[in-house]
């Protein structure tokens, strides 16, 4: 009884310590102002490479148009359906998460004026022609006698032929203006669209605005990806909860119905919440902030570290709670193993070069880490006797025989493991990948046609490619865009290119002098005699501030270099050539190929960790037979994997890191089945047994998922639990379950 006392004083003080170490350091973290947690789903994609510019290209186009919205607002009544969209833009605008684009309409209109006679209508300069000066003319005589005409005296003296006037038409016809315009408002987000944050509050507004305005016959529709974010999340949100309440109600089900005790469940959810926390403290340590995707994927450590406790107490019912240290001898080695192949498997999650893996990685490997530490010198010793421990005993051994039974029938076990194997096979052969970012998760019908419908009244098509136009100095990619924009042609162009508001010094050039020559030298003096206007002075040179929506087109790059990025609809005709400063990007295919790279490098991470994991158990057991250990459970990542092939399931990033899930709980039957040969004990079955519904419980239900990412992740593991299962029974399971109900301990 002293050694028990002293035991379990030891491991309150290990635990207490661990608890306030931990969570002082969070509540100090949490307490600066800098944010904890990275809720942009951008995090997760590409990120720039300063030696890589077509990833800095991928980087800035995401930035630039990703936070791009539009709303269309549609009604009878035109007045109603303004002062609805004008109180839709007050609520966005308040709310400091949205910049109309008409909030620079002064500087816009500014930067049109200064420009006037250096910007032209045509195309270029050929274009204006005698016939176009001459129409110039006759419109600005016809504009200031015109009844009704708000032409003053300061404008004439400013621009004697309107050419503002006429430049600020000409640009927005190219926009298209039908009568749905006057409900349109176009803008950008001021934070990232990805941002959870940034859509529920653009979810909130909107809700508020729909309860405001859609009894009064006046419809909105939508275009933009934080609303796709927005439904995604939602989606995933449902999901979670589904799926979370009915995992934990299995979960509980399953521990209560093979121990019979609420202690044991008391423990088990302390360890996981402990490793959990330690797991949140280093990863906080080591990286500034935690992408929040990262507790999603972390619920994996649930199902492990749950394993790690049911070996233990499955161990301490089997032979009547023996003292911590004998409890301790009985799992240390098989358990040291399954933690170290494990990390192994996690720790190549680091090698991925993605930010959001990396901290997965070091999340992972310091919870597990916790897991085995306070298994063996917290819960064992917590895990007290119960009070009549001899009919307790009994009763989990009766269980357990009954479970080996079952299982012992190994003609059944042989033909079902050959035929996962076949399985696998022809898997092998009939596979497919999936990388394509759009069939990820399905898309909202209903936003869908809303995008459809504002496209339409902005009178442009859907934006399929964009037009990348780079040089060391900003001129040098207005050259280089302008010289593409006439290759591919104006009319595939989404809205404005930069060049069109801010040409090259040649465009500029070329424009003034056929303004002078075929427009103010034969007309300026019939002019100042018309209007009485007084002999005009040359113009004093100024630099006119940009508008910010055309800055937002242009991006310096870490390189250094200049970007003019430009949106283009799609078209189905080959690309032309357009040199070596300009290139055709697709960003969703841009994403797709990098996913692709995902998959491959988390292909070789895995197998590196299996490599790994071979030395380690060759250098622990010596024989060649122990490497069964690790080939178990990489056979099983292989039908986790593959099997799903033959139903129409591809291979995915996801499945891939599924499978490397799905090989650290392989390994930790492999290798406490291993040492059950050696000690002919009967309780690995049942704890494996265990184990193993509590993950398909809890991690392969997510197979149900209706997005594919976690859809295919949970096959991975639900087909690769069986398939372990079966594997390890097969190749390392001792011949007669239940001979022995005592177990052999390797002090």
């Amino acid at each position: 009884m002293k050694t028990q006392a002293s035991e379990q004083k030891r491991a309150f003080i290990i635990f207490a310590a661990l608890i306030l170490i931990c969570s002082s350091f969070l509540a100090i973290r949490f307490s600066t102002p800098n944010p904890i947690f990275d809720t942009d789903i951008q995090s997760i994609l590409p990120h720039a490479d300063d030696q890589r510019l077509d990833q800095q290209i991928s980087e800035a186009l995401s930035s630039t148009f990703a936070d791009r919205v539009a709303f269309l607002i549609d009604g009878d009544d035109p007045e109603q359906v303004k002062a609805a969209r004008d109180d839709l833009n007050q609520r966005l605008t308040s709310s400091q998460i949205f910049l109309d684009d008409q909030a620079d309409a002064d500087v816009t209109g500014q930067w049109v004026f200064q420009n006037r006679r250096e910007i032209l209508c045509e195309a270029s300069a050929d274009e204006f022609t005698d016939e176009a000066a001459a129409q110039v003319w006759n419109s600005a005589v016809g504009q200031v006698f015109g009844v009704g005409t708000p032409v003053s005296g300061d404008i004439l003296r400013a621009d004697p032929f309107l050419l503002t006037f006429r430049l600020s038409d000409c640009l927005s016809g190219e926009l298209g203006n039908t009568s749905q315009q006057a409900g349109l408002l176009t803008g950008r987000l001021t934070t990232p669209a990805g941002s959870f944050e940034t859509q529920a509050a653009v979810s909130d507004i909107l809700s508020e605005w729909q309860a405001r305005w859609l009894n009064d016959d006046v419809t909105m529709a939508r275009l933009g990806s934080v609303f796709h974010a927005e439904h995604g999340a939602t989606s995933a949100k449902q999901e979670i909860s589904i799926f979370g309440s009915i995992s934990l109600i299995g979960v509980i089900f399953i521990f209560l119905y093979a121990f019979r005790r609420v202690r044991s469940l008391v423990l088990v959810t302390l360890l996981i919440g402990s490793s959990i926390l330690t797991g949140l403290s280093v990863t906080l340590l080591v990286f500034s902030q935690i992408h929040l995707l990262v507790l999603v994927f972390a619920a994996m450590l649930v199902g492990i570290v749950a394993d790690y406790a049911v070996h233990a107490m499955a161990a301490r019912f089997s032979n009547d709670w023996p003292d911590p240290r004998t409890s301790r001898a009985f799992i240390r080695r098989p358990l040291t193993v399954s933690m170290v192949t494990t990390v192994a498997g996690f720790a190549g999650l680091w090698f991925l070069g993605v930010g959001m893996f990396a901290q997965l990685a070091v999340f992972a490997v310091s919870g597990i880490l916790t897991a085995w530490l306070l298994v063996q010198w917290v819960l064992i010793p917590f895990d007290a006797p119960p009070s009549n421990t001899p009919k307790a005993s009994e009763s989990w051994r009766d269980r357990a025989n009954t479970a080996a039974r079952i299982l012992n029938w190994r003609p059944a076990l042989v033909v079902c493991a050959v035929l996962l194997v076949g399985m696998t096979i022809f898997g092998l052969f009939r596979y497919s990948v999936l990388d394509d970012v759009r069939q990820f998760q399905p898309r909202d019908a209903q936003l869908m046609a809303e995008e459809a419908r504002v496209s339409e009244a902005m009178n442009a098509g859907q934006a399929g490619r964009y037009l990348v136009s780079v040089g060391d100095t900003l001129e040098e990619a207005r050259q280089a865009e302008e010289s593409a924009i006439e290759e591919i042609g104006r009319d595939k162009l989404i809205g404005f290119s930069f060049t069109r508001f801010d040409p090259s010094a040649e465009k500029r050039a070329a424009a003034r002098q056929a303004i002078e020559t075929r427009l103010e030298t034969p007309y300026l003096s019939r002019a100042q005699a018309t209007f009485g206007l007084p002999t005009l002075s040359a113009e004093a040179p100024t630099t006119p501030q940009r508008p910010g929506w055309l800055d937002q087109l242009h991006v310096e790059l870490p390189s250094g270099k200049h970007a003019l990025i430009a949106q283009l609809a799609i078209f189905e005709t080959s690309p032309p050539d357009l040199g070596p400063n300009a290139q055709l990007i697709d960003i969703t295919q841009t994403y797709s190929d990098a996913f692709a790279k995902y998959r491959h490098l988390t292909s070789l991470s895995l197998g590196i960790a299996t490599l790994i994991a071979m030395i380690v158990v060759f250098l622990i057991y010596r024989r060649p037979r122990s490497l069964l250990i690790v080939l178990c459970p990489f056979a099983a990542v292989l039908g986790g994997i593959f099997i799903p092939c033959l139903f129409g399931i591809p291979v995915s990033f996801f499945s891939i890191a599924g499978g490397m899930v799905l090989f650290g709980i392989g390994v930790d039957y492999a290798a406490f089945f291993w040492e059950a040969r050696s000690t002919g004990e009967n309780w690995t079955l049942p704890s494996v047994l265990i184990g193993a519904a509590t993950t398909e419980v809890s991690m392969g239900l997510l197979s149900l998922s209706k997005t594919f990412p976690v859809q295919s992740f949970g096959i991975t593991i639900a087909i690769g639990v069986i398939c372990a299962f079966c594997y390890t029974i097969v190749l390392l399971g001792i011949s007669r379950f239940g001979e022995n109900s005592r177990a052999k301990t390797n002090m």
